[in-house]
């Protein structure tokens, strides 16, 4: 059981919890944190890789916003740096 430290104030500091579970997590030597085991670690993972998290955000496949549209470099003419010149 992970008990409760002090910080450099004096005063009680609880540990952190496992954001997947809410156990104490001992930070020391912890290859698995902010998590409290690597099982936790996996089922998060899990979850992003499920597409189980979502951040907001237009639909994928949408336009881009006109203010983004105006950003984009031009394409066309010998812009590619790439391309030999003279070719």
């Amino acid at each position: 059981m992970v008990s409760v430290s002090q910080s450099d104030t004096g005063a009680d500091v609880a540990p952190p919890r496992c954001p997947r579970c809410g156990h104490p997590v001992a930070w020391a030597a912890n290859p698995a944190r902010p998590f409290c085991s690597i099982g936790c670690q996996l089922i998060d993972l899990g979850d992003w890789l499920d597409e189980r998290y979502r951040l907001p955000g237009p639909p994928v496949g949408a336009s881009p916003p006109a203010e983004l549209e105006a950003l984009e470099p031009t394409r066309g003419g010998d812009s590619d740096p790439k391309s030999p010149r003279g070719a």
